[in-house]
């Protein structure tokens, strides 16, 4: 049974016993799965999107995120490119631009060229410049629109007009005398010239060399701001904060308390609002006002959307503050709640759960001071 994992008394995992009962990755992905004080009856949620609803596209991530973690097949034995392929899948990029630069790399794109060697009726001559027989390279790299395009790139670590080059040599001469983020910068900017190519192909919408580089650099960005979502850190376990002042601004009470497993933000912020109700009415407050930097928390706690992975955590809150007289959330910027997120980097240090009623904690109030200077 589950519930013989959990330790009741302090509505925790049992961290000690799961360890001794599973592998180490079974054992960190029971303690990563946040627990509700309130231990509502258990119930089926699929993990992989914030709604808790099984789709084939979040399924679709998820089995590329496990194609990401294993190592290149044998059958790429003896292949000069095999450092290639492996640090390829390693890059911070979307999945669509590994398969793309894949294909570049073994010559695989529908290149006009390519079309032709395969039987089919078409110009070989390049869509955009019309003057050469459009190759991956022409496309990619030697076309003039694509030389100006690669003229933005000022800290390129390769020559990229290098003769008797083709996208492998690039990308493993970028790979010896650069950086992975360079390699990233290679192959998202070769799949927006190709974007851009098609765009002339099949759309006659034709793009300037800057929109092209622009293009190239907001997938990076985006992507990255996409992918720190579900970036749970730096690999510590996840840590809480919680302080309770009075309607004068003093400190009241304060908690700081390491978690049991490494958490993404939300749900950290989540069990801290949660652990923060519950020290409220162990001190047998009346009025509460919840602050947090979690503005979609406060937006389901108001309106009574409480469905996703976060649904027990949210449900739980909800039941706990049935008993208070009145209670309200607002939304703090994160700079506002700059105290809080210190002091929890602290309880990694610390490693164990303190509690401070009716007296300030001098870490409290060395960092409030710092706060108001």
């Amino acid at each position: 049974m589950v519930s013989s994992l959990i330790d009741i008394e302090n509505r925790r995992w049992n961290a000690e016993l799961i360890r001794s009962l599973f592998l180490p990755f079974d054992a960190n992905t029971i303690l990563n799965i946040p627990l509700s004080y309130n231990l509502p009856k258990g119930k089926v949620i699929w993990i992989g999107n914030r709604k808790g609803e099984f789709t084939v596209r979040s399924a679709y991530y998820i089995t590329l995120k496990v194609i990401e973690s294993d190592e290149v097949g044998e059958s790429s034995y003896g292949d000069p490119r095999i450092p290639l392929w492996g640090k390829m899948w390693l890059l911070k990029i979307p999945a669509k631009i590994w398969i793309f630069s894949w294909r570049a790399c073994m010559n695989a794109l529908p290149t006009k060229l390519n079309l032709n060697r395969k039987g089919i009726d078409t110009t070989v001559s390049c869509p955009i410049c019309d003057q050469e027989a459009e190759t991956i390279m022409d496309a990619l790299i030697t076309c003039d629109s694509a030389r100006q395009v690669w003229d933005r790139w000022v800290e390129c670590p390769v020559n990229l007009s290098s003769a008797h080059l083709d996208v492998s040599d690039i990308a493993l001469k970028i790979l010896a005398d650069g950086t992975s983020k360079d390699l990233e910068t290679f192959f998202v900017t070769s799949w927006s010239l190709w974007y851009s190519r098609n765009q002339v192909v099949f759309e006659t919408n034709n793009q300037t060399p800057n929109q092209v580089w622009n293009f190239a650099r907001r997938i990076t960005q985006d992507y990255k701001e996409a992918s720190n979502l579900f970036s749970c850190g730096d690999g510590n376990p996840s840590s809480i904060e919680v302080i309770i002042k009075d309607n004068r601004g003093e400190t009241i009470a304060a908690l700081r308390m390491p978690l049991n497993g490494q958490y993404p933000s939300l749900e950290t912020e989540v069990i801290a609002l949660e652990k923060g109700v519950l020290l409220a009415k162990e001190m047998e407050l009346q009025q509460i006002m919840l602050e947090t930097d979690a503005l979609t928390v406060v937006q389901s706690l108001l309106i009574g959307n409480k469905e996703g992975d976060l649904e027990h955590l949210l449900q739980g809150i909800s039941d706990t503050l049935n008993p208070f007289s009145s209670w309200q959330i607002k939304h703090l910027k994160r700079d506002c709640n700059r105290v809080a997120h210190e002091l929890a980097q602290l309880a990694k240090f610390t490693g164990t759960k303190q509690v401070w009623k009716g007296v300030s904690p001098p870490t409290v109030q060395h960092l409030i001071q710092l706060e108001k200077v």
